[in-house]
């Protein structure tokens, strides 16, 4: 079967043998006894190269699942089996990056000290797209299945709030109206939607429109833009936190609210892995210590927390 989908991807009976590393003769016996079993003509050969027949086709078309199950199979056997020695790849929201991942990781390299991790950032289309490609096994993003093709689990709440550098003229007010922000360039990541290219929409409850914007998918990339002054910063609460407590930003008071959340998801066979569900008990702890810690500060700061 590997060797009818290289004729398809190399386009020659020669090309496929070098893509799957074995002697032209010994390509052309597989496909010749494929045929003989089978009892049809998968392969049209010419001068100019080989395709695959009608019959070939379909029969490649349904290799490519069957392969595809396969390694999936593989990969869930590794998962279920592999306990605190095996081999862990996860994916984070770029929002996670700064907070969360890292209290994450520390609370899995001490829980799982013999287990290995790969770790990667990424907009949450793509985290997906590697999910289902099974080339990452549990990612951490904004849920979104209608279609009910994942396993769930919510680990946190973040409640967005809206930040100035100190030197900001926003800074000095005591109550700040959403047509007030509009005045001013703005900054952010998963609050920041565009109707159109040439007019840029800003939601907060309101249409209003923001002739500057600063946008990422990865909000660390904003904040020095915030803390130098040049922008206000609309972006998680815990991951500005750090830069609050240190006096490099401050909260701005706004009548606005926000929240985002966000679930570890996995495909439905890998919730039968032991060890990714414990990863997902330690994301739900360390998204439960995070909100907390927020609480306390809106408490402190006589701010409500959303």
């Amino acid at each position: 079967m590997r060797q009818l989908l290289a004729v398809r991807a190399a386009g020659s009976i020669a090309g496929a043998a070098r893509l799957l590393n074995i002697s032209q003769p010994a390509r052309s016996m597989g496909v010749a006894r494929l045929e003989d079993e089978l009892g049809v003509r998968l392969i049209d050969r010419s001068s100019s190269g080989s395709v695959l027949t009608p019959v070939g086709e379909m029969i490649a078309e349904r290799a490519t699942r069957v392969i595809e199950e396969s390694e999936s199979l593989r990969r869930d056997a590794a998962l279920v089996s592999g306990g605190e020695s095996g081999f862990v790849r996860l994916g984070f929201a770029p929002s996670l990056s700064f907070g969360f991942v890292q209290a994450l990781m520390v609370r899995i390299a001490k829980s799982h000290p013999d287990l290995e991790l790969h770790v990667e950032t990424n907009e949450r289309n793509r985290l997906v797209a590697s999910l289902v490609a099974r080339e990452l096994d549990l990612v951490f993003c904004v849920p979104r299945d209608p279609d009910g093709r994942f396993v769930t689990t919510e680990v946190l709440r973040a409640e967005h709030i809206v930040v100035a550098a100190p030197t900001h003229p926003l800074a000095a007010q005591s109550q700040v109206t959403i047509s007030e922000l509009a005045n001013h360039k703005c900054a952010g990541g998963f609050s920041l939607r565009f109707r159109s290219p040439e007019r840029p929409k800003y939601y907060l409850g309101l249409e209003s429109e923001f002739e500057h914007l600063y946008t990422s998918n990865n909000t660390l990339c904003l904040i020095p833009l915030a803390v130098a002054g040049l922008t206000i910063l609309v972006a998680p609460a815990f991951t500005l936190a750090p830069y609050i407590e240190a006096g490099e930003l401050v909260r701005l008071n706004v009548d606005w609210t926000q929240e985002a959340v966000f679930a570890a998801t996995m495909v439905p066979s890998s919730r039968y892995s032991p060890i990714l569900n414990a990863i997902v008990v330690e994301a739900q702890d360390v998204g439960r210590s995070l909100m907390r810690e927020q609480a306390l500060r809106d408490a402190t700061s006589g701010l409500t927390q959303a």
